[in-house]
Order: C-alpha cells, then structure tokens, then sequence
C-alpha cells in the first residue's frame, strides 16, 4: 500500500476543505501569469536564465505521452539497489512502473499528486500552493496553472527510511529543434514530513529530443526531520528543465 491507514487517519483529522480549492489556485495562477508575464533579464534571479524561447509557447500540460512510454525506453543503469524506485514520464506518475511498493516501510506514502487530489483532496489542500508564486516565482505560477500530475512523498512522524528512495524522470519529445514548438508538462511535488522523520530522495532526469519540464516542488519538514534531497540531470541537449523549490521549516531542521 502506497497510501497507508497512519495517512488515511490524518486526512480525517484535517477536516472540511473549500471544495473548489483546486481551480481557485489554478485561477490565481493565470491572473498571476497574465499580469506579471514570464521573467525577464530585468529580474536579478532570471538575470542569467533567458526564457525568450518560451515566447508563443505551447504552455498546455503535455502528459498523454507519457501513458506510452515502456519500461525498455527507460534508461536502466541509473538505478542502484534502492528499496523504492518511481517512474515520472512527461509530468505522468507511472504506478506500473513503480518498483518497491510492496515492500514499504511502514509510515511512508509515495504515489501520485492525482490519485491524492480524487482520493485525499483535504491532505492536498492543506499544502499544495502554500508557498510561492511571487513577483520572481512566476513559473510556479504557470506550474499552478496547468499541473495535472506528479508525486506526492509523506514521511510519518519518527519514520527513518533506512535506503534511499529514488525517482526517474524521464522526458520524451519532438524531434524539433525550437523548445517553444515542443511539448511542455507541468509537474508539481509535494514532500511532506513530520516530525522526527529521515529520509533520502535521489532524482535522476534524463529524456530525448526536445521537451520543457516546468517543475514545482512544495516542501514541508516538520521540528527534527531531516531531508536529503538530491537531483541529477542528463537531459536532452534539445531540451529545457525549469525547477522553483519551496520549502516550510519547524524549528530543528536540518
């Protein structure tokens, strides 16, 4: 189980959440994009990050591909002996290529941000876009949009996950040459844990031909949880990955 009864208790405990939360954070997202436009070189934090290519740019979630791509397509000596691996393609999480879900540690829920926003929309709502989209967060913006998918980690209260757990992001694009006539996925992230939790995420993104990757991550870490949180990229030359990480921290956290 992905999803376990510790999680399924603390979702009772949340309470009622706005039922039309979702699209209110979708809107809020639109409004901001429309009225900030993306960044510019004029802000410091984008001084060095030209996104001109992005200009008259397919901004729609391009996941439906995603449900194609086969295990053999994936690049398999990426992954070491770890006891969870997840698969992510084009923004889609792939629970049947997920491997270790049998076997996981008790106090720990990874699985998609979809099934979580059908099954546990109080627990979603409770974190998803609590944090960011300021004037210089404007693809977190864009990211709240149009996500449709990504996952979703929780690490109960005094859980310490021994081996890391590892997650795959593959991209697969257009043979063009132009990022903007490319397809473009918005995958958000939510990694949620309480107090006293250890853990270690290791994220590997790779892909080929031209694609752009708008990811968003929400972080929470809870008083004396410790997060290592590790990210490679070996993407296509053809194509653009974009990351804006938020996090909220209790007090001794490290």
């Amino acid at each position: 189980m992905t999803v376990g009864h510790y999680l399924t208790e603390a979702v009772k405990q949340m309470g009622d959440f706005p039922e039309d939360w979702l699209n209110d954070l979708r809107r809020k997202g639109q409004l901001h994009v429309e009225r900030t436009g993306l960044p510019t070189a004029k802000i410091e934090e984008w001084k060095y990050t030209p996104l001109k290519f992005l200009n008259g740019a397919n901004y729609a979630p391009d996941v439906h591909h995603g449900h194609t791509i086969g295990e053999k397509q994936l690049p398999a000596d990426l992954f070491s002996d770890s006891l969870v691996r997840a698969v992510v393609c084009n923004g889609l999480f792939r629970r049947d290529l997920m491997r270790g879900r049998e076997t996981m540690p008790k106090g720990v829920s990874l699985t998609s941000l979809s099934r979580m926003i059908n099954e546990y929309p109080g627990f979603v709502a409770k974190y998803l876009g609590k944090t960011g989209m300021t004037e210089t967060q404007i693809m977190l913006a864009l990211n709240s949009q149009y996500m449709t998918d990504g996952y979703v980690l929780h690490i109960a209260k005094g859980t310490v996950v021994e081996q890391p757990i590892e997650i795959l992001f593959y991209g697969e694009g257009d043979k063009v040459h132009k990022p903007s006539e490319a397809p473009m996925f918005h995958p958000r992230h939510l990694i949620v844990m309480e107090e006293g939790a250890q853990v270690t995420i290791i994220e590997h993104h790779t892909g080929k031909d031209s694609y752009v990757a708008n990811h968003g991550y929400e972080i929470f870490l809870g008083k004396g949880s410790t997060c290592h949180h590790y990210r490679y990229q070996n993407e296509s030359a053809s194509a653009a990955h974009i990351a804006t990480t938020n996090l909220i921290l209790q007090s001794d956290v490290s």
